[in-house]
C-alpha cells in the first residue's frame, strides 16, 4: 500500500528518494519500507540506532544493503536541497532495557517559513525529554505521537510545539480507541485544527516556505 501511494505521488518516471526514515523497530512503522527500496534509488535510511533481530527489521537492513543508513541522535541538523533541513530533536542516546516507543526518532522539517515535527510512537517520557533540551520544536504542523494514544500529546509538549495543525494517522473503528478524547481535548483546548487519516484518508502536505496547502483523498 505505502509503495503504491508514493507512486502516486512522485512525477512519471523518478525513482529516487533522497531519506527515509525508521523512527523506530515497530512492525507497523517499518514494513513498508523494504519495498520501496526495489523500485526507488535512496540516497539515505535514518534509524534509531536500535539492535533489534526482529524478521521485519532484518527485512528492511537486507533491503538496504546498497544504501547508506545513519542512526540519528538530537543535535543533528541535516541538509537536504533548496534550504530545507531536518533538525532531530530525539534521540539524545539508546538505552538498553529502554523502551522502543520512546526511542522513536523524532525529528524537526523546516523550509522558510514552514516546520514539521514527526515524532513517530514518542510517548511521555521522551516528550518530557524533548521539552527539557529547549531545542526548537515550534510546528506549523504536528503528526500526533503513537497515533493519538493517550500516552502522547502531553499538555506541556503540545505548550511547546504550538501546532497549527495536527494530523492523526489512525486506522477508521481500530481496536486500540485511537485517537483518545483526551487527546483530541487538548489539540482543541490549543486551538489546532486537527487531520485524521481514518476520516479523510491520505493527507497530503505541498509548501513552497511560504504557504501551505493540504488535501485528502481515499
Amino acid at each position: 500500500v505505502l509503495i503504491d501511494h508514493i507512486g502516486r505521488k512522485l512525477p512519471f518516471g523518478d525513482r529516487s528518494i533522497d531519506i527515509i526514515v525508521a523512527s523506530h523497530p515497530d512492525a507497523d512503522h517499518i514494513s513498508g519500507l523494504p519495498a520501496l527500496f526495489e523500485r526507488y534509488d535512496i540516497d539515505l535510511l535514518i534509524t534509531n540506532g536500535a539492535d533489534d533481530e526482529s524478521p521485519i527489521y532484518a527485512a528492511l537492513f537486507n533491503a538496504a544493503a546498497d544504501t547508506p543508513i545513519h542512526a540519528a541522535r538530537a543535535g543533528e541538523t541535516i541538509m537536504i536541497e533548496d534550504g530545507v533541513q531536518l533538525e532531530i530533536v530525539h534521540p539524545t542516546h539508546l538505552d538498553a532495557d529502554g523502551d522502543r516507543n520512546n526511542e522513536s526518532v523524532s525529528l524537526r522539517l523546516v523550509y522558510g517559513d514552514f516546520s514539521l515535527l514527526l515524532t513517530g510512537d514518542a510517548e511521555l517520557e521522551a516528550e518530557r525529554e524533548m521539552v527539557r533540551s529547549k531545542r526548537p520544536l515550534i510546528s506549523t504542523v504536528y503528526k500526533a505521537g503513537h497515533h493519538g494514544s493517550n500516552s502522547s500529546s502531553s499538555a506541556p509538549f503540545l505548550a511547546a510545539v504550538q501546532p497549527q495543525i495536527a494530523i492523526i494517522s489512525v486506522g477508521a473503528d481500530n481496536s486500540y480507541g485511537h485517537p483518545h478524547e483526551a487527546v483530541l481535548a487538548r489539540l482543541a483546548e490549543g486551538k489546532t485544527a486537527v487531520l485524521r487519516t481514518d476520516e479523510l484518508g491520505t493527507i497530503e502536505l505541498i509548501t513552497d516556505g511560504k504557504v501551505m496547502w493540504w488535501w485528502a483523498g481515499r
